[in-house]
């Protein structure tokens, strides 16, 4: 299969080429005889021909023809892995797998990059989630940082499709890492979560809903989520906070306003807990201010209180050092 697949162009909106393919892809994958002959590594090739595909400027667009095309082959790929799998104790299958929905959320986070990296976690005949779940710091961090940055706009064209895809993969990811693994990486993910709340506002909504939804996940997996930060990093964040205020076209729809005040009420919160007044003591008072100036009153006049009062939340949870 990795010759045909070679051969294609994913990059086309042609039903016949499609249909011409499919034909080709069943005839080459209904005969056991002919799938064992051709062996794992068949697999293993036909892997990499199809991410070398995938992960290139002209890869397919959303719902055309190329698109399906590449969707069918991923998903006759993962059936062909599980026949080998029931038969072997090695994981190599799921190595390769992991490393290649590495390899294409790395390049881009696109709708069918997440289709198929989700149906990796799910497909009961393979363990991916267990192989990954056993990775040591460096190779789980790879799937985290390969999907712990900015998501362009031209990736979430589907619009709801997308944002429930997307959510529905990183719930999976979060919930299969472990507890070692977070914490070994938890300053990639924490820097993440603050790009889902404050960064991803210009997104269509509904996918920054879901953004939203990660990034407080993310927020929730320590006691303490920013105790782990330098102090200019925490100061950075507060600033990034009072600059988004500041904004004049800000917010760009309702679900970012909310989004603002959420994030700075937890940040705050945890950041009162530390203790460290005399080091933020600019910082702290200059979102104050930006929050009492925002002049955002679409959701009533009571938006900018409640975003003063998030704000004010340091102040409410603030611990001070206890003099020897």
């Amino acid at each position: 299969m990795e010759r045909l697949i070679k051969s294609q162009n994913f990059a086309h909106n042609n039903k016949r080429i499609n249909n011409t393919f499919r034909r080709e892809v069943t005839s080459l994958t209904n005969n056991d005889t002919n799938i064992k002959k051709r062996g794992v590594q068949d697999v293993f090739l036909s892997l990499d021909a199809l991410c070398d595909k995938l992960t290139i400027e002209t890869s397919p667009k959303y719902g055309t023809e190329g698109w399906q095309m590449a969707q069918f082959t991923f998903a006759k790929i993962v059936s062909i892995a599980c026949t080998f799998r029931r038969e072997s104790s090695s994981e190599e299958i799921e190595k390769r797998l992991y490393l290649c929905i590495v390899r294409l959320l790395d390049h881009s986070m696109t709708l069918l990059h997440l289709n198929m990296a989700y149906q990796c976690l799910q497909d009961n005949g393979l363990q991916v989630k267990t192989y990954l779940k056993e990775l040591e710091k460096e190779s789980a961090g790879n799937i985290l940082s390969a999907v712990c940055k900015p998501i362009k706009s031209e990736e979430t064209k589907s619009g709801d499709e997308y944002a429930q895809t997307y959510y529905k993969f990183m719930e999976e990811l979060l919930a299969t890492v472990t507890e070692s693994q977070v914490k070994d990486n938890y300053n990639s993910l924490l820097e993440y979560a603050v790009y889902c709340f404050l960064d991803a506002t210009s997104l269509e909504e509904e996918v920054y809903v879901k953004m939203k939804d990660i990034g407080r996940k993310i927020l929730t997996f320590v006691d303490n989520p920013f105790a782990s930060c330098d102090i200019e990093r925490i100061k950075y964040y507060i600033r990034k906070c009072s600059t988004l205020f500041r904004f004049g076209m800000f917010p760009l729809h309702q679900q970012v306003s909310q989004g603002s005040v959420e994030f700075t009420r937890i940040m705050m919160l945890n950041l009162g807990k530390l203790g460290q007044l005399e080091l933020l003591y600019s910082e702290v008072f200059e979102l104050l201010i930006a929050a009492a100036k925002c002049t955002y009153t679409s959701e009533g006049d009571n938006y900018a209180l409640d975003l003063f009062n998030a704000a004010h939340g340091f102040f409410q949870s603030f611990k001070t050092k206890k003099r020897s």
